[in-house]
């Protein structure tokens, strides 16, 4: 797994469907969060990453999925 191939899935993920005009294949640039109507990020359900930290995280996150201790636990 890669930034690009991460990229490229948003953007076929996005063809056709709503958001398909904000930005398909782009790493965000602007924080945002999930959370019930009028929700801040304070009383956000979720708050994913920072934009900043985006570009770190999804090699990181390839590693962890292909570590071998990953593995064992999947299989247990």
């Amino acid at each position: 797994m890669s930034t690009r191939l991460v990229r490229e899935m948003h953007a076929i993920s996005l063809a056709g469907v709503r958001g398909r005009d904000r930005q398909p294949g782009e790493i965000r640039t602007t924080q945002n969060w999930i959370g019930p109507p009028g929700a801040t990020i304070d009383t956000a359900t979720f708050v994913p990453p920072l934009p900043e930290a985006i570009t770190d995280l999804i090699p990181r996150c390839a590693h962890h999925r292909a570590s071998p201790r990953r593995q064992q636990l999947s299989a247990a």
